[in-house]
């Protein structure tokens, strides 16, 4: 009975179709870009982005014990986005860039949290111009660290709909 089901599956996942994929397919569209706390989306840049930022292209291990899933993508280069079927945010992580974000659906105190986040957490951070980093960037900081970063936020999408407000970084090395 055993081998019957392992023959079985091994056929119904051939093709180029990933577990993944059976995963991804079955996430409530509302978490793929979910209404995650501003805690939780603080805590998750911290972590993933923040804690990885000299070595991003690390980081996808940790996101996948964390049961976050990549989405497969064509695009070149790649950005790799995983996503989890629960309230904590997207990540968006593309190494190459050596920049990583985490997203949700834009909701009440996630601005004045990552603005004290990014106070806390980089004090000698100083601020820059918005525009300098790129269209819909709210606020942006160059950290004074020997590895400088950019620390950014910004919001997607229309005020009267589902907008998304993110938290990311850039290596300032590889800034635009």
């Amino acid at each position: 009975m055993l081998a019957a089901f392992t023959v079985t599956s091994a056929c119904a996942i051939g093709g180029g179709v990933t577990p993944s994929m059976f995963e991804l397919a079955n996430i409530w569209q509302y978490n793929i870009i979910p209404k995650s706390s501003p805690r939780s989306l603080v805590t998750a840049f911290d972590r993933y982005c923040v804690g990885y930022a000299d070595r991003l292209s690390t980081v996808r291990p940790a996101l996948l014990d964390a049961d976050y899933v990549l989405v497969p993508t064509t695009r070149q280069p790649a950005l790799d986005t995983y996503v989890v079927d629960d309230r904590r945010p997207m990540v968006m992580v593309a190494p190459q860039a050596a920049s990583c974000a985490v997203a949700a659906e834009s909701r009440t105190g996630q601005s004045h949290r990552a603005t004290t986040y990014v106070a806390d957490r980089f004090a000698n951070a100083r601020e820059i111009p918005p525009a300098d980093i790129g269209p819909n960037v709210e606020r942006a900081w160059l950290t004074q660290d020997a590895n400088p970063l950019v620390v950014f936020t910004m919001r997607q999408g229309p005020p009267s709909g589902p907008a998304t407000f993110m938290i990311g970084l850039i290596g300032a090395k590889v800034r635009p």
